[in-house]
């Protein structure tokens, strides 16, 4: 599924992809997914450090979901679309492509590359079923389903936004990172201020981190009044 230029946890965005065949999906859900996926391709990554690009990318290869493996690959993907994920029916395998422009962007270190990466990998991870059965469908087909209308929590693109950022920067994370300022924080984590900041003051991060209103663990970053 080729991403859209990511907006992640955006609640007022109104739905920009396909309706999951798993339905709703909260943050808590996503987040066991994210979990598990990073304990097998970023085992040995410290909390506080920065996710590899193109390492974990070619690590795709030892890791499979739903019983089906995970390949990726480069191509000279349509104007516009900067990755995607689908499945090959000769192959039997899921495929993660990045775009030749994504791929140099990911070895040149560049934060937006990543994030297209993990979202790449969320599509793998929480819609591989959804994939195999739209490698049958006609594509006229498809683009009606996409249409159908559906709720922000079960997009198939917010569910994958929500898992990129989960994935890069789980509450642990930020836990360790607590106390930096945040453009130190993005420097660290190589992901964009505009993705962390949000984070921050998140309730989804607040609960697990126990962040009170009054606390301001990260420099620059004032917590919600609501």
């Amino acid at each position: 599924m080729p991403p859209k230029r990511m907006r992640f946890s955006d609640v007022r965005l109104a739905p920009t992809g396909y309706a999951a065949d798993r339905g709703e999906m909260t943050r808590s859900s996503i987040a066991q997914f994210a979990r598990q996926a990073r304990s097998v391709l970023a085992r040995n990554v410290r909390a506080d450090q920065a996710l590899p690009g193109v390492e974990l990318f070619e690590r795709l290869e030892c890791f499979n979901v739903g019983g089906k493996e995970i390949t990726f690959g480069v191509e000279d993907l349509p104007r516009g679309v900067e990755a995607e994920a689908r499945f090959e029916p000769s192959t039997g395998k899921i495929l993660v492509l990045l775009s030749e422009h994504t791929y140099h962007q990911l070895e040149a270190g560049d934060p937006e590359a990543r994030l297209t990466l993990y979202h790449e990998i969320g599509h793998a991870v929480l819609h591989h079923g959804q994939l195999v059965r739209m490698s049958t469908i006609p594509h006229a087909q498809a683009a009606l389903a996409r249409a159908a209308k559906h709720t922000r929590l079960e997009d198939t693109e917010w569910q994958a936004d929500t898992f990129a950022e989960l994935f890069a920067i789980p509450v642990k994370t930020l836990t360790a990172c607590r106390g930096l300022p945040l453009e130190e924080i993005a420097q660290r984590l190589m992901m964009p201020v505009r993705v962390i900041a949000p984070l921050m003051i998140s309730r989804h991060y607040r609960r697990h981190i126990q962040l009170t209103l009054s606390f301001e663990p990260f420099k620059g970053v004032s917590a919600p009044l609501a």
